[in-house]
C-alpha cells in the first residue's frame, strides 16, 4: 500500500524537484542530490511501523508480531517471536549490538538478550516475551544495555534495569518512637536510606550477636530519581521495646 503525497511549494531555478501524484497508486520520486529510492522484495503484507540499524544488521517490526532482519536492507528473513505474542502489533523498535528491545500494542515487549552478535551469517536472533505491568499500547522502545526505556500513550514511560547495580545500600539515619499512649501505644522505626534508582533490597534484622541468623525483611525498591527512600515501619510491640541490629542486603537476580 502506497500513500499519496502532495505539494504545492514552487521548485527553484536549478533545484532538483520531486515529482508527486494524488494518485495512491502512483507515486513518481525523481532524484534528490545523491539520495534515489527503490522498492525491496515483495512485501509480507504486515505494515511495518519502525526499523534500526544496530550496527551489522536492519531489524524491521509491524503489524501481526511481524519482525523482519536484513544484512544488506535488500534481502528480508522473517524472524520466530514467542508464542505469547503472535497477535501483538510492534510499533517501536531501539537497541544496540548486545541487546534489541521491540515494543508494542498492550503492553507487549520483546527483547533480544544476546543482541545480534555472531548473526551475519543466519541473522536469526533470538527473542524472549517479558510482559510489562501495562496494557497501554507501548509505541516508542530504547535500551543501552544496562537499563530498557518504554514509552507509549497517555505519556506512559516504563523501565526496568538489565544489570543489576551491586553498589551498597547506606542507612543515611534512623530513628525510633513512641505513638499513642497506654494500651494503644507503638512503636514505630523511621529509616531513610541512600542508593541508586530501580535498586532492591531487603530490610534484614536480628536480635542478638550470640548467632549470625538474619530474619529477612520487607522488600524495598528506590524508585526516585534522587536515590534515597524514607521507610516507616511499625513495631509488632513496643513493652518492652526489642533490640535489633539492621542490615540492608541487595536482591540481586541470579547469575
Amino acid at each position: 500500500m502506497l500513500f499519496s503525497i502532495s505539494s504545492k511549494s514552487r521548485a527553484r531555478a536549478g533545484s532538483n524537484p520531486v515529482s508527486t501524484s494524488s494518485n495512491a497508486a502512483r507515486t513518481s520520486v525523481s532524484r534528490m542530490a545523491c539520495h534515489s529510492w527503490s522498492s525491496g522484495d515483495d512485501s509480507v503484507r504486515s505494515w511495518l511501523w519502525d526499523v534500526t540499524c544496530p550496527t551489522i544488521l536492519y531489524v524491521a517490526v509491524g503489524d501481526r508480531a511481524t519482525v523482519m532482519t536484513s544484512i544488506n536492507g535488500v534481502d528480508w528473513k522473517l524472524e520466530l517471536v514467542p508464542e505469547a505474542v503472535t497477535n501483538s502489533i510492534f510499533l517501536g523498535l531501539g537497541g544496540t549490538t548486545s541487546m534489541l528491545i521491540a515494543a508494542g500494542d498492550k503492553g507487549s515487549l520483546i527483547i533480544s538478550p544476546n543482541g545480534i552478535s555472531g548473526v551475519l551469517v543466519t541473522t536469526t536472533i533470538n527473542w524472549e516475551s517479558i510482559g510489562t505491568l501495562t496494557r497501554k499500547n507501548l509505541c516508542g522502545a530504547a535500551t543501552d544495555s544496562r537499563q530498557l526505556i518504554a514509552v507509549g500513550v497517555e505519556g506512559a514511560i516504563l523501565r526496568s534495569p538489565v544489570v543489576a547495580d551491586s553498589n551498597a545500600v547506606r542507612f543515611l539515619s534512623y530513628d525510633r518512637f513512641s505513638v499513642g499512649s497506654g494500651s494503644e501505644k507503638t512503636a514505630q522505626n523511621l529509616f531513610l536510606f541512600s542508593g541508586r534508582t530501580d535498586q532492591q533490597f531487603t530490610l534484614d534484622y536480628h536480635s542478638t550477636f550470640d548467632t549470625n541468623i538474619w530474619v529477612t525483611g520487607p522488600k524495598l525498591e528506590f524508585l526516585d530519581g534522587s536515590g534515597t527512600l524514607f521507610y516507616l515501619e511499625t513495631l509488632l510491640t513496643s513493652d518492652p521495646l526489642p533490640l535489633e541490629f539492621y542490615r540492608a542486603t541487595l536482591a540481586l537476580p541470579p547469575p
